[in-house]
């Protein structure tokens, strides 16, 4: 609506002819708000996994996703930001016909970046904490990234 502000959506259907039950499905929904040097932006994603088998006793129903983040510009050369990230996997199990059960996993991660351009040269510093990594109950992952790139 303004140059401040940004909105977006995104929806996504595929349709197959051997899937019985559910067809792969997802829709997301991003903002930004965007004063001075600050950023601030929200993310939702929404996904339906599709089900190729009746037999299944245990399947992905689907995913749950989200996202936000704040950005500072320090200054023309330096910007710094903070992400949140949580994606919840959807697992059911038949247990009866037509009564599904099922257990969640909730799988988090927090990344804090950084970045510093001088022409074209950027040098970039990223930090992410994962935690149920791979929907794995109590499996935690650190990742830390130290990117260096030049435009001739």
């Amino acid at each position: 609506p303004t140059d401040a502000i940004y909105v977006g959506t995104s929806y996504f259907s595929r349709d197959e002819t051997t899937n019985i039950g559910q067809n792969q499905e997802s829709g997301s929904l991003v903002s930004k708000f965007t004063q001075g040097p600050f950023a601030i932006g929200l993310g939702v994603t929404r996904v339906a996994a599709a089900k190729t088998t009746s037999a299944a006793t245990e399947y992905t129903q689907g995913y749950n996703n989200g996202a936000a983040s704040i950005g500072y510009a320090v200054n023309d050369d330096l910007s710094v930001s903070i992400t949140r990230e949580s994606s919840i996997k959807k697992v059911r199990q038949k247990q009866f016909v037509n009564q599904n059960v099922g257990s969640d996993v909730k799988m988090e991660m927090d990344t804090i970046q950084a970045a510093y351009t001088m022409g074209g040269m950027t040098i970039s510093l990223s930090n992410k904490s994962v935690d149920n990594d791979s929907y794995t109950e109590g499996k935690k992952s650190k990742e830390t990234i130290f990117a260096f790139a030049m435009a001739f």
